[in-house]
């Protein structure tokens, strides 16, 4: 994440950027940031006022992906054999 920082301070106007992939709209950088679990650098974008509408390839906006991402880590969590 931190050469998608540098490039946010030098070209802001990239924050809501969605590139087009080999398939589909690839993920706004909100998106990855909270499936990558870096909550220092999503509280960043949304100072920087990321849009939390934007939704990935699947259709999932911000809101859904924090809630998918945790599920999952409480999934982890479930299972005896890791704790």
């Amino acid at each position: 994440m931190g050469k998608v920082n540098a490039m946010l301070e030098e070209w802001p106007n990239f924050l809501n950027a969605q590139a087009q992939g080999l398939r589909g709209k690839r993920w706004p950088v909100l998106l990855q940031a909270i499936h990558e679990g870096c909550p220092s650098e999503v509280s960043k974008l949304l100072d920087m006022r990321a849009d939390i509408l934007m939704k990935n390839r699947d259709g999932h906006n911000a809101l859904d992906m924090a809630s998918i991402c945790l599920a999952d880590k409480i999934k982890m969590y479930q299972d005896p054999d890791i704790i």
